[in-house]
């Protein structure tokens, strides 16, 4: 089977838009990103709590004006990281050769907030206040769909419907799609959950904390753990094989090893979760003593978190715990997103030697014994990355990636 790599990367997050400013954020200054939420007029269920929003997203910036009025701003979303990600692999806006490339973008809320506003019309207004572009701005797959037609992309498409571990699984599903003969891929996940809608299915799932102290909220592994908090954003990436990157002059940010993904619900107290970690590792021909760092899923609910620390230190225990960093803690869960911005952060690791810190100093869980990067760390010397995602069903997701080439800034 082929190596496949990784050319770019487009994230959008609570930071900013591109991936140099989550960076920065995350290594070069010690507070979260979360702010107070911003209730619409006469909210009261939802109106409690911090959020972690993309700031200062202006769509005509990104997008041309009629593409706007047919988009849910996640998709927006998607479609700016999109035009990132294509720009830093040097590939054409309008892909050359249509039927090389694929779609693979995964979404967990779909286009929420412009239905919500639609229903608003068709309340006050009636049936033809509705914008026809509600047919199909709603749907899971509108990412994939206005990215392909955006781009003019006609190869593989898949779009994988969930939280962090969709996003991993979609990648994984690109990378099968090159080593058959696809070209290269766009893939990764993207979403937006400012929207009251979006908001109360999570606040009603009781794993988001209600907390509004940005520092004592979003605490995973430790004794005052209480739920995550929500983040818009994610990132989308370029797959190629190595030979098409190395053709084309391309220096890949690091390369897909393996992955695997199952059932491991919470509370389950069996080996499904070291299981699935396990085949990531023998999909990848790496042994539990080769990887560097762990990029935890950290949902800071007491219950997942005993989980994911007892499947690590099943298999990391003997060989000793690599640093284990959850940098979201500071901005937050991306839903569909998550992963493959653990992904690109875990990349970015390996490739600076330096792992950004959760910056909290509440006590570790009395079950978690994993060395949890508290404090950014620099000068490591670090190869393998080990990613994971699990969502609030009990799915999870683990991968596998390399990086040895040199060091470079994000952009």
């Amino acid at each position: 089977m082929g190596e496949v790599v990784i050319t770019g990367a487009g994230t959008l997050s609570p930071a900013g838009i591109g991936a140099s400013a989550l960076w920065s954020a995350l290594t070069e200054f010690d507070r979260s990103l979360f702010t107070p939420r911003r209730a619409a007029p006469g909210d009261r269920v939802w109106d409690a709590g911090l959020e972690a929003r993309v700031p200062r997203f202006e769509p005509a910036r990104w997008i041309e004006a009629r593409l706007a009025l047919q988009t849910d701003i996640a998709t927006q979303y998607a479609l700016c990281a999109t035009s990132l990600a294509l720009a830093q692999a040097g590939i054409d806006s309008r892909c050359a050769q249509p039927f090389e490339t694929g779609v693979f973008i995964a979404s967990a809320a779909g286009g929420f907030e412009f239905t919500l506003a639609e229903f608003g019309n068709l309340w006050r207004k009636g049936a033809r206040a509705v914008s026809v572009y509600e047919s199909f701005a709603w749907f899971y797959a509108a990412h994939n769909g206005q990215a392909s037609i955006r781009h003019g992309v006609k190869g593989d498409g898949l779009t994988f419907v969930g939280e962090s571990p969709a996003g991993l699984d979609g990648l994984a599903a690109a990378v099968s799609a090159i080593q058959a003969g696809l070209g290269r891929a766009i893939c990764g996940g993207m979403d937006a959950c400012r929207d009251p809608w979006s908001w109360q299915a999570l606040v009603q799932s009781g794993l988001v904390t209600r907390r509004e102290n940005p520092d004592r909220a979003y605490l995973p592994f430790t004794t005052d753990a209480a739920g995550f908090i929500p983040a818009d954003g994610g990132t989308i990436l370029v797959l190629e094989s190595a030979e098409g990157a190395a053709a084309r002059g391309v220096e890949p940010l690091g390369s897909i090893k393996g992955h695997a993904s199952g059932f491991s619900p919470f509370g389950s107290n069996d080996d499904s979760l070291s299981d699935i970690i396990r085949s990531a590792l023998e999909a990848a021909r790496t042994p539990a003593c080769e990887i560097d760092l762990i990029m935890a899923d950290g949902q800071a609910n007491p219950i997942a978190d005993d989980a994911e620390t007892d499947a690590l230190s099943s298999l990391f225990g003997r060989s000793g715990h690599p640093p284990v960093a959850c940098p979201k803690a500071r901005f937050g869960r991306m839903l569909s997103g998550g992963g493959t911005t653990d992904l690109l952060l875990g990349l970015l690791s390996a490739r600076t030697g330096v792992i950004p810190g959760t910056y909290s100093d509440t006590d570790l869980s009395s079950r978690t014994d994993l060395a949890i990067v508290r404090r950014t760390t620099r000068g490591r010397r670090l190869r393998t990355v080990l990613v994971l995602a699990r969502d609030s069903h009990g799915l999870a997701s683990a991968l596998v990636a390399t990086t040895n080439q040199p060091r470079r800034r994000p952009t």
